[in-house]
């Protein structure tokens, strides 16, 4: 009896450590990326624009089909886990807009499907969302 216990826990410690490192190596295929940025507000409606994301050598550029909305322009960015850190080096900017809506943050990264997700979460159930996929 206690050996099969004893195998039980080692499986379970397999599964678990297997599980945080698929967590620790998650990768981001480089590349030009299309898709969609919205940011939800449960109060208001939502916009969404056309967005182009460009990843390559830890760089990043990209454009907007609404006007700073959001700003993507360029800059560098890492990939922690499942975390991805956008530092953008564009500016200076004017005040007469979000800066918000600069990507310039850390994002939490999710795969579904061929769709590569970058979610900024805020309180009260407000976030940016990048709904992105490799584009052919």
């Amino acid at each position: 009896m206690k050996s099969i216990i004893t195998v039980c826990l080692v499986l379970l410690l397999i599964t678990c450590v297997s599980c945080q490192n698929d967590k620790d190596n998650f990768e981001i295929e480089e590349g030009t990326y299309q898709g969609v940025f919205y940011r939800f507000n449960p109060e208001s409606s939502n916009e969404t624009a056309n967005v182009t994301l460009t990843l390559s050598n830890n760089e990043f550029e990209g454009t907007s089909d609404a006007w700073r909305y959001p700003l993507i322009c360029e800059g560098s960015y890492k990939l922690t886990g499942r975390e991805i850190t956008f530092t953008n080096t564009c500016g200076p900017w004017t005040a007469d807009f979000d800066w918000t809506l600069i990507l310039n943050n850390k994002f939490e990264v999710e795969r579904i499907g061929d769709k590569l997700i970058l979610t900024l979460n805020y309180n009260y159930g407000h976030y940016d969302r990048y709904e992105l996929e490799i584009a052919q």
